[in-house]
């Protein structure tokens, strides 16, 4: 039984699809310091390496999700995805070393790459050849990595949020966080 959405609802669970890659590097920018500490990075170009696992599990299996989706349905990997992606982030959470997250970030790519690569999937064959001009889905499409760099104050508040939970955060050691004010004096 395929489950149908109005359009509204397909937006709204279309935008909080993609918004699965953007909170994986948004919410690691400015806790990088103190994961770094809490793994005892001794280089401090090596959290860099955190995004760099990400980025590439993101951009590498989208070419092996297409066909998988294809074949499987956008349904269950995009569930597969999102599956894999809270297990990778929970036990990210208890790393012993750095080289295990940065093998744990990789599989947040992949599983993030699956989502979004099951989303595109889904909108093209929600709009395409219905109505609207292959070329309107395709431009609209083409766009959709634009929402990923709006808005630009976004670590802020994903600041706040490790701040709030406590991500391997220690005391008032977070108050670097872009010059936000942790509760400690000025």
């Amino acid at each position: 039984m395929e489950a149908r959405f109005s359009k509204k609802e397909f937006v709204a669970l279309m935008a909080a699809l993609m918004t699965v890659d953007v909170l994986a590097i948004d919410i690691m920018l400015p806790a990088l310091p103190q994961i770094g500490n809490a793994l005892g990075v001794t280089n401090p170009n090596d959290r860099s390496l955190v995004f760099t696992a990400f980025l590439l599990g993101f951009g590498l299996p989208q070419l092996i999700f297409g066909p998988i989706a294809d074949r499987f349905g956008r349904r269950r990997v995009i569930l597969g995805g999102l599956l894999a992606y809270c297990a990778a982030t929970i036990v990210a959470v208890v790393a012993p070393n750095f080289a295990v997250m940065l093998a744990l970030r990789f599989l947040q790519g992949a599983a993030a790459a699956a989502v979004r690569v099951g989303m595109m999937s889904a909108v093209r064959d929600r709009y395409a050849g219905r109505g609207h001009g292959r070329g309107d889905v395709d431009r609209s499409l083409d766009l959709s990595p634009c929402a990923d760099y709006l808005p630009v104050d976004r670590p802020a508040p994903a600041a706040r949020l490790a701040m709030a939970i406590d991500l391997r955060l220690h005391g008032n050691r977070c108050a670097d966080f872009r010059g936000l004010d942790a509760g400690s004096p000025a």
